[in-house]
Protein backbone atom coordinates (compact mmCIF):
# COMPACT_ATOMS: atom_id res chain seq x y z
CA UNK A 1 0.00 0.00 0.00
CA UNK A 2 1.51 3.90 -0.63
CA UNK A 3 1.23 5.98 1.83
CA UNK A 4 4.43 8.09 1.28
CA UNK A 5 6.00 9.16 -1.88
CA UNK A 6 8.86 11.38 -2.99
CA UNK A 7 8.34 13.56 -6.06
CA UNK A 8 11.19 14.98 -7.67
CA UNK A 9 11.65 15.46 -11.64
CA UNK A 10 13.56 17.28 -14.33
CA UNK A 11 10.75 16.42 -16.86
CA UNK A 12 7.17 18.21 -14.93
CA UNK A 13 4.92 17.00 -17.66
CA UNK A 14 2.00 15.53 -15.85
CA UNK A 15 3.48 15.87 -12.27
CA UNK A 16 1.18 18.35 -10.64
CA UNK A 17 -1.88 15.97 -11.98
CA UNK A 18 0.10 12.88 -10.04
CA UNK A 19 0.57 14.48 -7.05
CA UNK A 20 -2.78 15.90 -6.94
CA UNK A 21 -4.28 12.55 -7.67
CA UNK A 22 -1.52 10.76 -5.45
CA UNK A 23 -2.64 13.39 -2.70
CA UNK A 24 -6.47 12.42 -3.14
CA UNK A 25 -5.61 8.81 -2.30
CA UNK A 26 -4.64 9.95 1.18
CA UNK A 27 -0.68 9.60 0.58
CA UNK A 28 1.82 11.75 1.76
CA UNK A 29 4.13 13.96 -0.79
CA UNK A 30 7.73 14.44 -0.22
CA UNK A 31 9.77 16.84 -2.40
CA UNK A 32 12.53 18.75 -3.57
CA UNK A 33 13.70 22.23 -5.66
CA UNK A 34 11.46 22.96 -8.69
CA UNK A 35 9.13 20.14 -8.43
CA UNK A 36 7.88 20.85 -4.54
CA UNK A 37 7.50 24.32 -5.97
CA UNK A 38 4.94 23.24 -8.75
CA UNK A 39 3.12 21.33 -6.27
CA UNK A 40 2.73 23.89 -3.87
CA UNK A 41 1.73 26.29 -6.31
CA UNK A 42 -0.85 23.74 -7.29
CA UNK A 43 -2.47 23.94 -3.99
CA UNK A 44 -1.55 20.73 -3.04
CA UNK A 45 -0.22 19.57 0.24
CA UNK A 46 3.86 18.53 0.30
CA UNK A 47 6.50 17.86 2.85
CA UNK A 48 10.44 19.32 1.56
CA UNK A 49 12.91 16.56 1.98
CA UNK A 50 14.83 18.69 4.23
CA UNK A 51 12.22 18.80 6.57
CA UNK A 52 12.56 14.55 6.94
CA UNK A 53 16.09 14.16 6.99
CA UNK A 54 16.58 17.52 9.26
CA UNK A 55 19.56 18.45 6.81
CA UNK A 56 19.26 21.29 4.46
CA UNK A 57 19.90 20.70 0.78
CA UNK A 58 23.97 22.14 0.34
CA UNK A 59 26.54 22.19 -2.51
CA UNK A 60 24.39 24.12 -4.52
CA UNK A 61 21.75 21.38 -4.66
CA UNK A 62 24.47 18.35 -5.11
CA UNK A 63 23.54 17.08 -1.57
CA UNK A 64 19.74 16.77 -1.11
CA UNK A 65 18.04 13.41 -0.93
CA UNK A 66 21.89 11.38 0.49
CA UNK A 67 20.95 10.67 3.81
CA UNK A 68 19.32 7.57 5.93
CA UNK A 69 16.14 8.82 6.67
CA UNK A 70 15.91 8.73 3.21
CA UNK A 71 17.68 5.80 1.69
CA UNK A 72 16.20 3.51 4.84
CA UNK A 73 13.01 4.11 4.50
CA UNK A 74 13.27 3.10 0.45
CA UNK A 75 15.66 -0.08 1.22
CA UNK A 76 13.93 -1.31 4.44
CA UNK A 77 12.08 -5.20 3.05
CA UNK A 78 8.88 -4.55 4.51
CA UNK A 79 7.92 -8.28 5.48
CA UNK A 80 11.67 -8.33 7.25
CA UNK A 81 10.96 -7.69 10.99
CA UNK A 82 14.43 -6.69 11.63
CA UNK A 83 14.43 -3.95 9.29
CA UNK A 84 11.35 -2.90 10.06
CA UNK A 85 12.44 -2.67 14.04
CA UNK A 86 15.40 -0.81 13.11
CA UNK A 87 13.04 1.99 11.04
CA UNK A 88 11.19 2.33 14.39
CA UNK A 89 14.46 2.78 16.20
CA UNK A 90 16.10 4.90 13.82
CA UNK A 91 12.33 7.01 13.66
CA UNK A 92 12.48 6.57 9.90
CA UNK A 93 9.43 5.98 7.76
CA UNK A 94 8.86 3.95 4.70
CA UNK A 95 8.84 5.21 1.25
CA UNK A 96 6.35 3.56 -0.55
CA UNK A 97 6.80 5.26 -4.15
CA UNK A 98 10.06 7.27 -5.81
CA UNK A 99 8.97 9.45 -9.25
CA UNK A 100 12.14 10.76 -10.49
CA UNK A 101 13.39 11.49 -13.53
CA UNK A 102 17.93 12.66 -14.10
CA UNK A 103 19.22 15.77 -14.96
CA UNK A 104 19.03 16.66 -18.59
CA UNK A 105 22.67 15.07 -19.49
CA UNK A 106 21.99 14.09 -23.42
CA UNK A 107 20.39 17.10 -23.86
CA UNK A 108 22.94 19.42 -22.38
CA UNK A 109 26.00 17.56 -24.21
CA UNK A 110 24.05 18.28 -27.69
CA UNK A 111 23.42 21.79 -26.88
CA UNK A 112 25.94 23.87 -29.43
CA UNK A 113 28.96 24.98 -27.73
CA UNK A 114 28.66 23.16 -24.25
CA UNK A 115 31.69 23.13 -22.02
CA UNK A 116 33.03 20.33 -20.44
CA UNK A 117 32.13 22.20 -16.71
CA UNK A 118 28.51 22.25 -17.61
CA UNK A 119 28.24 18.86 -18.63
CA UNK A 120 29.77 17.36 -15.55
CA UNK A 121 27.14 19.72 -13.55
CA UNK A 122 24.01 17.96 -15.19
CA UNK A 123 25.28 14.11 -14.58
CA UNK A 124 22.71 13.36 -11.58
CA UNK A 125 24.05 11.77 -9.01
CA UNK A 126 21.26 11.76 -6.15
CA UNK A 127 18.21 10.69 -8.60
CA UNK A 128 20.08 7.61 -9.90
CA UNK A 129 20.75 7.10 -6.23
CA UNK A 130 17.17 7.17 -5.65
CA UNK A 131 16.40 4.95 -8.04
CA UNK A 132 18.46 2.09 -7.94
CA UNK A 133 17.17 1.65 -4.17
CA UNK A 134 13.74 1.52 -5.02
CA UNK A 135 14.42 -0.92 -7.91
CA UNK A 136 16.13 -3.07 -6.01
CA UNK A 137 12.93 -2.68 -3.45
CA UNK A 138 10.76 -3.28 -6.08
CA UNK A 139 8.73 -5.45 -4.40
CA UNK A 140 7.84 -2.32 -2.19
CA UNK A 141 8.64 0.30 -3.67
CA UNK A 142 6.56 1.58 -6.41
CA UNK A 143 9.69 3.79 -8.71
CA UNK A 144 8.67 5.69 -11.60
CA UNK A 145 10.74 7.41 -14.07
CA UNK A 146 8.80 7.48 -17.60
CA UNK A 147 5.33 10.13 -17.36
CA UNK A 148 3.66 7.68 -20.06
CA UNK A 149 3.81 5.63 -16.67
CA UNK A 150 2.06 7.65 -14.29
CA UNK A 151 -1.72 6.66 -15.78
CA UNK A 152 -1.05 3.21 -15.71
CA UNK A 153 0.13 3.38 -11.88
CA UNK A 154 -2.31 5.93 -10.61
CA UNK A 155 -5.24 3.32 -12.52
CA UNK A 156 -4.31 0.89 -10.36
CA UNK A 157 -3.75 2.44 -7.28
CA UNK A 158 -7.11 4.28 -7.12
CA UNK A 159 -9.02 0.98 -8.26
CA UNK A 160 -6.86 -1.62 -5.69
CA UNK A 161 -5.15 0.74 -2.74
CA UNK A 162 -1.70 -0.86 -4.43
CA UNK A 163 0.10 -0.88 -7.72
CA UNK A 164 0.50 -4.62 -8.66
CA UNK A 165 3.84 -6.86 -8.44
CA UNK A 166 3.76 -7.50 -12.32
CA UNK A 167 3.73 -3.56 -12.54
CA UNK A 168 6.57 -3.32 -10.29
CA UNK A 169 8.80 -5.41 -12.17
CA UNK A 170 8.16 -3.56 -15.32
CA UNK A 171 9.12 -0.68 -13.72
CA UNK A 172 11.80 -2.16 -12.03
CA UNK A 173 13.53 -3.46 -15.25
CA UNK A 174 12.43 -0.03 -16.69
CA UNK A 175 14.36 1.76 -14.44
CA UNK A 176 17.98 -0.08 -15.03
CA UNK A 177 17.36 -0.11 -18.38
CA UNK A 178 17.30 3.76 -18.06
CA UNK A 179 20.30 4.42 -15.36
CA UNK A 180 22.08 1.93 -17.67
CA UNK A 181 21.46 4.33 -20.42
CA UNK A 182 22.75 7.04 -18.54
CA UNK A 183 25.72 6.19 -17.50
CA UNK A 184 26.22 4.84 -20.71
CA UNK A 185 26.36 8.21 -21.88
CA UNK A 186 28.20 9.32 -19.50
CA UNK A 187 31.08 7.98 -20.07
CA UNK A 188 30.53 7.90 -23.89
CA UNK A 189 31.20 11.93 -23.60
CA UNK A 190 34.11 11.37 -21.32
CA UNK A 191 35.93 8.80 -22.89
CA UNK A 192 35.42 11.69 -26.58
CA UNK A 193 36.94 14.43 -24.14
CA UNK A 194 40.13 12.43 -23.43
CA UNK A 195 43.20 13.84 -25.40
CA UNK A 196 44.10 9.98 -26.11
CA UNK A 197 40.93 7.98 -25.84
CA UNK A 198 41.68 4.56 -26.00
CA UNK A 199 40.84 3.36 -30.25
CA UNK A 200 39.64 0.04 -28.68
CA UNK A 201 38.63 0.14 -24.88
CA UNK A 202 38.90 -2.32 -22.40
CA UNK A 203 35.02 -2.66 -21.67
CA UNK A 204 33.19 -1.37 -24.89
CA UNK A 205 29.57 -0.16 -24.01
CA UNK A 206 26.97 1.54 -26.42
CA UNK A 207 23.79 2.50 -26.43
CA UNK A 208 20.76 2.78 -28.73
CA UNK A 209 17.06 4.22 -28.84
CA UNK A 210 14.11 2.60 -30.32
CA UNK A 211 12.87 4.93 -33.37
CA UNK A 212 10.10 2.46 -34.59
CA UNK A 213 9.52 -1.17 -34.55
CA UNK A 214 9.12 -2.16 -38.56
CA UNK A 215 5.97 -4.26 -39.94
CA UNK A 216 8.16 -6.88 -40.51
CA UNK A 217 11.84 -7.90 -40.77
CA UNK A 218 14.05 -8.24 -43.93
CA UNK A 219 12.01 -11.23 -44.69
CA UNK A 220 7.78 -10.96 -44.09
CA UNK A 221 7.91 -13.99 -40.80
CA UNK A 222 10.91 -12.13 -39.16
CA UNK A 223 9.85 -9.25 -36.79
CA UNK A 224 12.43 -6.05 -36.63
CA UNK A 225 13.26 -2.99 -34.64
CA UNK A 226 15.12 0.55 -35.88
CA UNK A 227 17.55 1.68 -33.33
CA UNK A 228 19.42 4.98 -33.41
CA UNK A 229 22.93 5.66 -31.48
CA UNK A 230 22.91 8.68 -28.96
CA UNK A 231 24.77 11.49 -29.90
CA UNK A 232 25.31 13.52 -33.20
CA UNK A 233 23.08 11.83 -35.67
CA UNK A 234 22.92 15.18 -38.74
CA UNK A 235 23.08 13.53 -42.10
CA UNK A 236 22.23 10.05 -40.95
CA UNK A 237 18.85 8.03 -41.70
CA UNK A 238 17.72 8.41 -38.30
CA UNK A 239 17.74 12.63 -38.32
CA UNK A 240 15.60 12.79 -41.18
CA UNK A 241 12.26 13.83 -41.58
CA UNK A 242 9.43 12.06 -43.50
CA UNK A 243 7.76 14.20 -45.81
CA UNK A 244 5.14 11.60 -47.33
CA UNK A 245 4.24 8.17 -47.35
CA UNK A 246 3.66 5.99 -44.57
CA UNK A 247 6.85 4.44 -42.52
CA UNK A 248 9.75 2.85 -43.61
CA UNK A 249 10.23 -0.97 -43.90
CA UNK A 250 13.53 -3.14 -42.79
CA UNK A 251 14.64 -3.14 -46.72
CA UNK A 252 14.30 0.74 -47.12
CA UNK A 253 16.57 1.72 -44.35
CA UNK A 254 18.86 -0.91 -45.13
CA UNK A 255 18.86 0.42 -48.37
CA UNK A 256 18.90 4.18 -47.86
CA UNK A 257 21.41 3.70 -45.12
CA UNK A 258 23.74 2.15 -48.06
CA UNK A 259 22.90 4.81 -50.33
CA UNK A 260 24.03 7.94 -47.72
CA UNK A 261 27.28 5.99 -47.01
CA UNK A 262 27.91 6.18 -50.36
CA UNK A 263 27.17 9.51 -51.11
CA UNK A 264 29.40 10.36 -48.46
CA UNK A 265 32.10 9.76 -50.96
CA UNK A 266 31.43 12.73 -52.95
CA UNK A 267 32.41 16.30 -52.43
CA UNK A 268 30.39 17.54 -55.16
CA UNK A 269 27.01 17.54 -56.31
CA UNK A 270 25.71 14.00 -56.79
CA UNK A 271 22.87 11.40 -57.08
CA UNK A 272 23.22 8.14 -56.11
CA UNK A 273 20.63 5.21 -57.17
CA UNK A 274 20.28 2.01 -54.98
CA UNK A 275 18.24 -1.17 -55.43
CA UNK A 276 17.74 -4.21 -53.10
CA UNK A 277 21.08 -3.15 -51.43
CA UNK A 278 23.47 -2.62 -55.28
CA UNK A 279 24.59 0.77 -56.51
CA UNK A 280 22.25 0.72 -59.96
CA UNK A 281 23.50 4.57 -60.93
CA UNK A 282 26.03 7.41 -59.58
CA UNK A 283 25.28 10.56 -61.57
CA UNK A 284 27.71 13.69 -60.67
CA UNK A 285 27.16 17.11 -61.88
CA UNK A 286 26.74 20.88 -61.82
CA UNK A 287 23.01 20.46 -61.35
CA UNK A 288 20.86 18.00 -59.29
CA UNK A 289 18.89 17.55 -62.07
CA UNK A 290 21.58 16.94 -64.28
CA UNK A 291 23.06 14.53 -62.16
CA UNK A 292 19.76 12.24 -61.42
CA UNK A 293 19.47 12.19 -65.34
CA UNK A 294 22.86 10.78 -65.14
CA UNK A 295 22.14 8.39 -62.57
CA UNK A 296 19.01 6.99 -64.11
CA UNK A 297 20.46 6.32 -67.47
CA UNK A 298 23.18 4.67 -65.54
CA UNK A 299 20.61 1.91 -65.44
CA UNK A 300 17.07 2.85 -66.17
CA UNK A 301 16.04 -0.55 -65.42
CA UNK A 302 17.45 -1.32 -61.90
CA UNK A 303 16.59 1.86 -60.69
CA UNK A 304 12.75 1.38 -60.95
CA UNK A 305 11.30 1.02 -57.60
CA UNK A 306 14.62 1.59 -55.93
CA UNK A 307 15.89 4.46 -53.44
CA UNK A 308 17.58 7.97 -54.74
CA UNK A 309 19.65 9.93 -52.58
CA UNK A 310 21.08 13.11 -53.28
CA UNK A 311 23.23 16.24 -51.60
CA UNK A 312 21.31 18.97 -53.31
CA UNK A 313 18.44 20.17 -53.88
CA UNK A 314 15.63 18.69 -55.17
CA UNK A 315 13.87 21.26 -57.50
CA UNK A 316 11.10 20.87 -59.92
CA UNK A 317 13.08 20.12 -62.95
CA UNK A 318 14.59 17.05 -61.32
CA UNK A 319 10.79 15.96 -59.52
CA UNK A 320 9.63 16.36 -63.06
CA UNK A 321 12.39 13.82 -63.94
CA UNK A 322 11.63 11.54 -60.70
CA UNK A 323 7.96 11.72 -61.05
CA UNK A 324 7.95 9.66 -64.12
CA UNK A 325 9.37 6.34 -62.96
CA UNK A 326 8.34 4.76 -59.41
CA UNK A 327 11.10 5.06 -56.73
CA UNK A 328 10.80 4.04 -52.92
CA UNK A 329 12.42 7.07 -51.51
CA UNK A 330 13.93 9.59 -52.41
CA UNK A 331 16.23 11.60 -49.49
CA UNK A 332 17.58 15.01 -49.89
CA UNK A 333 18.81 17.89 -47.41
CA UNK A 334 15.82 19.85 -49.32
CA UNK A 335 12.79 19.93 -51.40
CA UNK A 336 11.76 23.13 -53.27
CA UNK A 337 7.70 23.39 -52.76
CA UNK A 338 7.78 23.25 -56.41
CA UNK A 339 9.35 19.73 -55.97
CA UNK A 340 6.76 18.69 -53.42
CA UNK A 341 4.08 19.16 -55.00
CA UNK A 342 4.87 17.29 -57.92
CA UNK A 343 6.04 14.29 -56.73
CA UNK A 344 2.66 14.51 -53.86
CA UNK A 345 0.86 14.31 -57.55
CA UNK A 346 2.72 11.05 -58.33
CA UNK A 347 3.75 9.15 -55.70
CA UNK A 348 2.12 6.48 -53.85
CA UNK A 349 0.98 7.43 -50.23
CA UNK A 350 3.11 4.10 -49.25
CA UNK A 351 4.59 2.56 -52.05
CA UNK A 352 5.03 -0.51 -50.56
CA UNK A 353 1.47 -1.61 -49.65
CA UNK A 354 -1.01 1.59 -51.43
CA UNK A 355 -1.50 1.94 -55.29
CA UNK A 356 -3.61 5.08 -56.31
CA UNK A 357 -5.31 4.73 -59.65
CA UNK A 358 -3.13 7.78 -60.84
CA UNK A 359 0.47 6.30 -59.47
CA UNK A 360 -0.64 2.96 -60.90
CA UNK A 361 -1.40 4.23 -64.25
CA UNK A 362 2.18 6.20 -64.25
CA UNK A 363 3.91 3.20 -63.33
CA UNK A 364 2.05 1.54 -66.26
CA UNK A 365 3.17 3.99 -68.90
CA UNK A 366 6.74 4.33 -67.12
CA UNK A 367 7.45 0.46 -67.26
CA UNK A 368 6.31 0.43 -71.09
CA UNK A 369 8.81 2.84 -72.18
CA UNK A 370 11.82 0.55 -70.46
CA UNK A 371 10.05 -2.72 -71.92
CA UNK A 372 9.03 -2.25 -75.34
CA UNK A 373 6.56 -1.45 -77.76
CA UNK A 374 3.93 -3.36 -76.92
CA UNK A 375 0.90 -1.50 -76.83
CA UNK A 376 -1.42 -0.91 -73.49
CA UNK A 377 -4.66 0.75 -73.69
CA UNK A 378 -6.31 3.36 -71.60
CA UNK A 379 -9.27 0.75 -70.52
CA UNK A 380 -6.74 -1.94 -70.22
CA UNK A 381 -4.65 -0.22 -67.75
CA UNK A 382 -7.47 0.91 -65.49
CA UNK A 383 -8.31 -3.00 -65.74
CA UNK A 384 -5.02 -3.94 -64.22
CA UNK A 385 -5.13 -1.20 -61.86
CA UNK A 386 -8.57 -2.10 -60.89
CA UNK A 387 -7.48 -5.51 -59.82
CA UNK A 388 -4.61 -4.92 -57.71
CA UNK A 389 -6.83 -2.48 -55.93
CA UNK A 390 -9.16 -5.23 -55.31
CA UNK A 391 -6.70 -7.61 -54.50
CA UNK A 392 -5.84 -4.89 -51.39
CA UNK A 393 -9.81 -4.36 -50.26
CA UNK A 394 -10.27 -8.20 -49.34
CA UNK A 395 -10.46 -8.89 -45.90
CA UNK A 396 -7.84 -12.41 -46.09
CA UNK A 397 -5.05 -9.90 -47.22
CA UNK A 398 -2.16 -8.75 -44.65
CA UNK A 399 -0.44 -6.65 -47.75
CA UNK A 400 -1.92 -6.21 -51.14
CA UNK A 401 0.04 -6.03 -54.34
CA UNK A 402 2.66 -3.66 -54.47
CA UNK A 403 3.41 -1.37 -58.14
CA UNK A 404 5.96 -3.93 -58.18
CA UNK A 405 3.41 -6.60 -58.71
CA UNK A 406 1.13 -4.49 -61.00
CA UNK A 407 4.60 -3.93 -62.91
CA UNK A 408 5.28 -7.75 -63.34
CA UNK A 409 1.73 -8.28 -64.71
CA UNK A 410 2.36 -5.97 -66.83
CA UNK A 411 6.12 -7.46 -68.09
CA UNK A 412 4.24 -11.13 -67.99
CA UNK A 413 1.24 -9.30 -70.38
CA UNK A 414 3.70 -7.88 -72.85
CA UNK A 415 5.62 -11.15 -73.42
CA UNK A 416 2.61 -13.35 -73.57
CA UNK A 417 1.22 -11.12 -76.24
CA UNK A 418 4.50 -10.62 -78.33
CA UNK A 419 4.90 -14.22 -77.92
CA UNK A 420 1.42 -14.64 -79.54
CA UNK A 421 2.03 -12.30 -82.63
CA UNK A 422 -0.03 -9.14 -81.35
CA UNK A 423 1.41 -5.72 -80.09
CA UNK A 424 -1.33 -5.17 -78.07
CA UNK A 425 -2.25 -6.63 -74.39
CA UNK A 426 -5.97 -7.43 -73.96
CA UNK A 427 -7.86 -8.26 -71.29
CA UNK A 428 -8.36 -12.18 -71.78
CA UNK A 429 -4.13 -11.50 -71.53
CA UNK A 430 -4.33 -9.89 -68.11
CA UNK A 431 -7.11 -12.52 -66.87
CA UNK A 432 -4.86 -15.41 -68.07
CA UNK A 433 -2.03 -13.95 -65.69
CA UNK A 434 -2.88 -12.43 -63.20
CA UNK A 435 -3.51 -15.70 -60.85
CA UNK A 436 0.17 -16.95 -61.31
CA UNK A 437 1.82 -13.28 -61.33
CA UNK A 438 0.03 -11.87 -58.74
CA UNK A 439 -0.52 -14.82 -56.51
CA UNK A 440 3.41 -14.29 -55.22
CA UNK A 441 3.08 -10.78 -54.50
CA UNK A 442 0.25 -10.68 -51.98
CA UNK A 443 0.92 -11.50 -48.02
CA UNK A 444 -2.02 -13.70 -46.36
CA UNK A 445 -1.47 -14.85 -42.70
CA UNK A 446 1.97 -13.35 -42.59
CA UNK A 447 3.01 -15.91 -45.14
CA UNK A 448 4.61 -14.12 -48.61
CA UNK A 449 4.48 -16.85 -51.66
CA UNK A 450 2.07 -18.33 -54.11
CA UNK A 451 -0.45 -20.77 -52.23
CA UNK A 452 -3.75 -22.09 -53.03
CA UNK A 453 -5.41 -19.44 -50.87
CA UNK A 454 -3.40 -16.75 -52.34
CA UNK A 455 -4.73 -18.11 -55.98
CA UNK A 456 -8.05 -17.89 -54.71
CA UNK A 457 -7.96 -14.40 -53.80
CA UNK A 458 -6.57 -13.59 -56.84
CA UNK A 459 -9.74 -15.19 -58.55
CA UNK A 460 -11.96 -13.45 -56.08
CA UNK A 461 -10.86 -9.76 -57.15
CA UNK A 462 -10.93 -10.73 -60.82
CA UNK A 463 -14.83 -11.98 -60.23
CA UNK A 464 -15.43 -8.50 -58.41
CA UNK A 465 -14.35 -6.38 -61.05
CA UNK A 466 -15.36 -5.66 -65.12
CA UNK A 467 -13.25 -6.33 -67.65
CA UNK A 468 -12.87 -3.45 -70.53
CA UNK A 469 -15.35 -4.49 -74.14
CA UNK A 470 -13.18 -5.80 -76.67
CA UNK A 471 -11.89 -3.66 -79.23
CA UNK A 472 -9.70 -4.08 -82.93
CA UNK A 473 -6.61 -3.44 -80.14
CA UNK A 474 -7.52 -5.31 -77.01
CA UNK A 475 -9.54 -2.18 -76.08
Amino acid sequence: MVKRAILSVSDKTGIVELARRLAAQGVTLLSTGGTMKAIEEAGIPVTGVSDVTGFPECLDGRVKTLHPAIHAGLLAVRNNPEHMKQLEQLGVEPIDMVVINLYPFRATIEKPGVTFDEAIENIDIGGPTMLRAAAKNAQDVVVVIDPADYERVLNELEATGDVSLKTKRYLQYKVFEHTAQYDCMIQQYLRGQLEDAPAFPQNLTVTFEKVQEMRYGENPHQKAAFYRDLGDVAGTLPAAKQLHGKELSYNNINDTNGALELLREFDTTAVIAVKHGNPCGVGVADAVSEAYRLAYEADPVSVFGGIVVTNGTVDAATAEQMSKIFLEIIVAPKFTDEALAILDRFISSNPLETLTPCAAAADIRAAQGLIGTVHVSEPVRRYMVALVEKTRELPEVQTGVSPRGLLALLRACQSWAAMHGRDFVTPDDVKALSVPVLAHRIILGGLYGRSTKSEEVVREALSQIAAPVESGEGA
